[in-house]
């Protein structure tokens, strides 16, 4: 054989070897790079019986507007009775992101010792001309006012959830009373309070969109006081996420959280207000009309920040008030347990 033969079969050889090489390495990394291109699965707790007031529950309803769902995330929406019951959930690591109260929100730091984040908007409640919930008692109770509470039951959807503190705070600040002392706790769902107040077997309860709507359509009940007189104003429910998740997944968070801010406007928006309403009540499976008329309308429901922006100084008072009132056992700055990069960011992209 001679040499420029030799040459020719040497140098296919390594081509030869080389390709061989080439497609073990693309058979190695082709599933990886399958895999790293599965949607990122997001499980979100929600108060799914207070929906539209806790918006979470129907916000990605209307896919159809949605950049990045099912492409580089997706959603396992999972119902909660109160936001209390989400912290363990947290913890377990059961659910990534969450509806938590501000109660709730300060017992997953100081308690369950969890690292989480505040990442959006959720319920502001005591903001001039929007809705505030209110506790109601039967239009013929002998209870008046606040202090005539003593003694009665009172429903709450859950222990250590934010409509629990308002109603601890506003009956401690005003008659001194303390719960399990001077008054008695019954937790009852949200669409069981109604027809537990008219029944009798509690003496006063919260009612929220859309119970209360319902029930004052139906007459029979009072007001006694709602939870701007409480508290004043209140970041009551916020967006909060696992550090982990977030600082793991945070391209696809980014995307989910440009998404939310979509369907959040969305909602907002005048014009959408009929096909909210019917996607409220596909969720809901109550008549759309259950929703006409104070459903996302200023001064008939919840104040929530046109960009999803949680009120973070408003949040600190509710820490500063739930220590006052012995509710927590310390106080903490807010702001090292929020990461509003997120929605920063997903106002950035959408040019907000």
């Amino acid at each position: 054989m001679d040499n420029r033969l030799r040459r020719t079969m040497t140098l296919a050889l390594r081509r030869f070897t080389a390709s061989l090489v080439v497609l073990a390495a693309f058979a190695l990394v082709a599933p990886l790079r399958a895999a790293q291109a599965e949607p990122v699965k997001i499980r979100w707790g929600v108060l799914g019986a207070a929906a539209p007031s806790d918006i979470s529950a129907i916000l990605f309803a209307n896919t159809g507007i949605l950049r990045h769902y099912g492409k580089s995330y997706v959603l396992e929406v999972i119902s909660f009775r109160g936001s209390a019951l989400m912290v363990p959930a947290l913890a377990a690591k059961e659910i990534d992101v969450a509806a938590l109260g501000n109660l709730a929100f300060a017992s997953a730091i100081l308690n369950a010792k969890l690292d989480i984040k505040v990442i959006a908007d959720e319920v502001q409640e005591g903001v001039a001309g929007w809705f505030s919930g209110t506790w109601f008692v039967l239009e013929d109770s002998p209870v008046r006012k606040p202090c005539d509470l003593k003694g009665k039951s009172i429903a709450v959807p859950a222990k250590g959830t934010a409509l629990d503190l308002a109603l601890r705070a506003m009956l401690k600040k005003t008659c001194g009373f303390a719960a399990d002392r001077d008054f008695s706790l019954v937790e009852v769902g949200f669409a069981n309070q109604e027809p537990f107040l008219r029944d009798k077997k509690v003496d006063a309860t919260i009612l929220i969109p859309p119970f209360a709507q319902r029930a004052l359509a139906k007459g029979g009940i009072r007001a006694l006081f709602d939870n701007e007189a409480a508290i004043g104003k209140s970041q009551f429910v916020l967006t909060v996420a696992r550090t982990e998740f977030l600082e793991k997944n945070r391209a696809a968070m980014q995307d989910f959280m440009e998404d939310f801010l979509i369907a959040w406007r969305w909602y907002l928006d005048s014009k959408n207000m009929e096909e909210a309403y019917r996607l409220t009540a596909a969720y809901t499976k109550l008549p759309v009309d259950t929703f006409r008329g104070w459903a996302f309308v200023k001064g008939k429901d919840y104040f929530r920040d046109p960009m999803a922006m949680p009120d973070l100084d408003a949040l600190q008072k509710d820490i500063r008030l739930m220590h006052e009132f012995g509710f927590i056992t310390q106080t903490f700055d807010v702001r090292k347990h929020a990461d509003l990069s997120f929605i920063e960011t997903a106002k950035a992209r959408l040019k907000l």
